[in-house]
């Protein structure tokens, strides 16, 4: 049987499973198969979209240990990373990655103490670490338009980001934060 077959038959069973068992298939699937089967079921795509950008959330939390992060915060983060974490922790709203650089700038558009490639850097290893989050279909302020996507931390950790810039500081005892 060739893999187009396959994919034919598996798209058969697939058809007649409900949402949850669904779901539960789509997690076993290769990236071959995922492939083929957007080709024949374009709304599987966006389920498939959906359940991976949980699942990569899902081991970002199982992979972080914050606590080692607060722990060894002086040497685990720089200066850039903290102001760039201040600054999203006590904003609600999204910004930029050209929003933050010219926020760490002193809001001037000469790029004196770090270049917009360094904040980009850095804002994707937060991501990596899971305090920072990209936000997608941003709506502008002034008329309702869309705007695009940026950068917000994320809100269930907020007290790890809150414990990490003190210690990073050096305010409080680790002990205590812990």
């Amino acid at each position: 049987m060739s893999e187009y077959q396959e994919t034919e038959k598996l798209l058969d069973e697939l058809m007649a499973l409900d949402n949850y068992k669904l779901t539960k298939a789509i997690e076993n699937l290769t990236s071959r198969q995922i492939q083929l089967l957007n080709w024949k079921m374009p709304y599987l795509n966006t389920k498939v979209r959906i359940l991976t950008k949980q699942l990569k959330a899902a081991h970002i939390e199982r992979s972080t240990n914050y606590d080692k992060l607060i722990k060894k915060a002086r040497t685990m983060f720089c200066d850039l990373d903290i102001e760039i974490l201040e600054m999203l922790n006590n904003d609600e709203m999204s910004w930029y990655a050209r929003g933050i650089a010219r926020h760490v700038n002193g809001d001037s558009d000469k790029w004196t103490k770090y270049s917009l490639d360094a904040v980009r850097k850095r804002l994707r290893l937060l991501k990596r670490r899971g305090l920072v989050e990209v936000i997608s279909g941003l709506m502008d302020e002034e008329d309702g338009m869309l705007a695009g996507s940026g950068y917000s931390a994320v809100y269930k950790q907020q007290s790890n980001i809150e414990k990490i810039i003190a210690s990073y500081k050096g305010e409080n005892d680790t002990k205590e934060l812990l």
